[in-house]
């Protein structure tokens, strides 16, 4: 069931979770040739941090997605996904 969205959903209610306890940027490191895997990060805000480096496990593409600030009534990547559609 390739595409259909549930791997989006299940990254967007984690997120959800995450910020919900206050934590302030979740990071994630997919491998750069993953494209499909970037671009479900990015729509859900994730942005690049950094060029591609290689690690003991391989090389990956450093991403993160920050909290949006108090006052702001929108989900963390709202934005980005309004970016992307």
């Amino acid at each position: 069931m390739i595409g259909v969205g549930h791997g989006s959903a299940f990254i967007s209610a984690r997120m959800q979770a995450i910020f919900d306890e206050q934590a302030p940027v979740i990071a994630t490191d997919p491998h750069p040739d993953n494209k499909r895997a970037i671009a479900v990060y990015e729509k859900l805000g994730f942005e690049p941090f950094g060029p591609p480096r290689e690690t003991r496990w391989g090389l990956i593409l450093p991403m993160t997605a920050r909290r949006q600030r108090a006052g702001n009534s929108q989900q963390p990547w709202t934005n980005a996904l309004s970016r992307h559609d």
